[in-house]
């Protein structure tokens, strides 16, 4: 079927009569790939499985399993605009842009995975404990800290893990970044700096109170 041809037979409520539903959504099954095929004169069968698969993702863009009146009305309005004449062209096209908006979105997952570029809010979504040096490598990502001095950074550390069980809470990282929006510093870079400095200069100070003391006759 050419597009112009049967256009105002696209309608969702076309749609839903060829199928006899009356909801809202209609199902994403086999009879809904014949009404299709009905509506734009289109042989699925002989579609590539992996055009079918593209199809479905981009008309049931939720993920429900279903169409609703917006998802199907964004498809046409997308046909229309395609300039193709027939849909085994636009198919062709969904299948391209679909694949290619997967790569991507691969790709982007694994930089982000290889850089361990997760923030420190991310890590703790879930609500578990992470190990502190995998929070320390996301904090150092996350905010330029990789020029920093070794010591201060697990003097950091040291300052954040405050039950010392070598891994960070969600309640510990909230605590530190409550601390750092009441402090006179305005960037969270600032003030792991400076915590950092003030607890490597703290534990220089009573190392060295300490010898003092072995020292003194």
């Amino acid at each position: 079927m050419l597009k112009g041809e049967e256009e105002e037979n696209w309608s969702f409520l076309s749609l839903k009569n060829e199928l006899k539903v009356t909801g809202d959504n209609v199902p994403y099954n086999v009879q809904f790939e014949m009404a299709f095929e009905n509506l734009f004169g289109v042989d699925l069968d002989v579609v590539p499985k992996e055009q079918k698969d593209s199809l479905y993702k981009k008309l049931d863009v939720d993920g429900d399993g279903t169409i609703d009146e917006g998802e199907w009305n964004d498809f046409i309005e997308a046909f229309r605009s395609s300039k193709f004449q027939s849909m085994e062209q636009f198919l062709e096209l969904v299948h391209i842009i679909i694949r290619d908006e997967i790569q991507e979105a691969n790709i982007a997952e694994e930089k982000k995975i290889a850089a361990d570029l997760w923030t420190p809010d991310e890590l703790i979504a879930d609500g578990q404990d992470v190990p502190a040096d995998k929070f320390l490598q996301s904090i150092c990502s996350t905010y330029n800290l990789h020029q920093t001095q070794p010591q201060i950074l697990q003097a950091f550390l040291k300052a954040l893990d405050e039950n010392g069980d070598g891994s960070i809470e969600a309640i510990e990282w909230f605590s530190f970044k409550q601390r750092q929006q009441e402090s006179p510093f305005s960037t969270m870079r600032e003030y792991i700096i400076f915590m950092g400095t003030i607890v490597t200069a703290t534990t220089v100070g009573n190392r060295n109170h300490d010898n003092d003391d072995l020292q003194a006759p």
